[in-house]
């Protein structure tokens, strides 16, 4: 039982059992000693691997360090302001070269997209050019005048008529007989009939006597063939 105090509390007893091997009092802990020991390894190792500082700070070895020599290589590969613009996309060149042929390139791009939106001359626009495996596009032709012309079937009725002298780029027939017409380009070739009561545009000719007509059922009654023509 712990024992009283004068004041009647019970008092806390604490023993302090030391680990040595020696008696009471004597050597210390076998504990702390080992931790110590351990502790001192460690600060000893380290010391060892630390190298001797230099100006107050620990040197540090960098591999690679920049010389004189490899600083001047790569200042030859990046290339100087006044280096003009490379010959081609893989010349053996300095960077700066490159980027200055990169530039002239897109300066030569740029020059070419037009203005604005719109209508362009060809000069300011894109050339387009057909791929050799496509037809070629055909174009509408521009027209500023046009007018009347007219011809008469034959009387033998197998025989083409030919309509008047009349430079134009197309010619129109109007089909108002009440009979089948039949036309051809340059008296040969491939008769194109015409219905009645219908029209037919012939495109890419120059003159209206590239044209001649005949009833299709060879007729000998003659009839009137009017066509309008545009140039």
């Amino acid at each position: 039982m712990p024992p009283m105090g004068s004041d009647g509390e019970w008092v806390q007893k604490v023993e302090v059992v030391s680990g040595s091997t020696g008696g009471p009092g004597g050597g210390t802990s076998n504990t702390t000693e080992a931790t110590q020991l351990a502790v001192k390894a460690a600060v000893e190792a380290i010391n060892t691997k630390t190298p001797a500082l230099s100006g107050g700070a620990v040197p540090v070895a960098v591999a690679g360090v920049a010389t004189a020599d490899r600083q001047d290589t790569q200042i030859a590969a990046i290339g100087a302001p006044a280096d003009g613009a490379a010959a081609a996309d893989d010349s053996a060149v300095g960077i700066i070269a490159l980027i200055k042929r990169g530039l002239a390139r897109w300066t030569t791009l740029l020059g070419r997209l037009p203005t604005a939106l719109g209508a362009k001359t060809a000069a300011n626009s894109f050339p387009v050019v057909i791929a050799s495996d496509q037809a070629a596009v055909g174009v509408a032709p521009q027209l500023s005048s046009g007018g009347h012309i007219a011809a008469q079937t034959a009387v033998s009725g197998t025989t083409y008529t030919a309509f008047a002298s009349q430079a134009c780029k197309q010619l129109t027939i109007l089909n108002g007989t009440g009979v089948d017409i039949g036309v051809t380009v340059g008296g040969a070739g491939v008769e194109v009939p015409v219905l009645a009561g219908t029209y037919y545009t012939f495109f890419g000719i120059t003159n209206a006597n590239q044209l001649s007509v005949r009833r299709v059922d060879t007729s000998t009654t003659q009839v009137t063939v009017a066509a309008r023509w545009e140039s």
